[in-house]
């Protein structure tokens, strides 16, 4: 029986080391995000290994699509916006 300062437990989200050291979320698929996020890093690759100062040009131009704050000091670009823009590049092309 519980007393009232405790609180009945929540199903949630598990966290996992796996062993080449990555991190992974494990848990009902309510839990798991269907939005993709990927890093600064990872958005220069995806366009042809730019510079990360010629992807804030082409964000200012309206080239690249502009990344999501995430928190007071971090910023993510979606996925979906990313290879949609690459998409429209390569559809443009003559």
């Amino acid at each position: 029986m519980r007393t009232a300062n405790q609180r009945a437990p929540v199903e949630g989200p598990t966290y996992a080391n796996h062993a080449n050291g990555d991190a992974h979320v494990e848990g009902p698929a309510l839990w798991q995000p269907s939005i993709e996020l990927l890093k600064k890093s990872e958005v220069c690759r995806l366009f042809g290994n730019i510079n990360p100062s010629t992807l804030y040009r082409g964000i200012r131009v309206g080239r690249y699509p502009k990344p999501v704050r995430v928190g007071p000091n971090s910023s993510r670009w979606l996925l979906a916006e990313c290879q949609a823009a690459l998409r429209a590049m390569v559809e443009q092309r003559s």
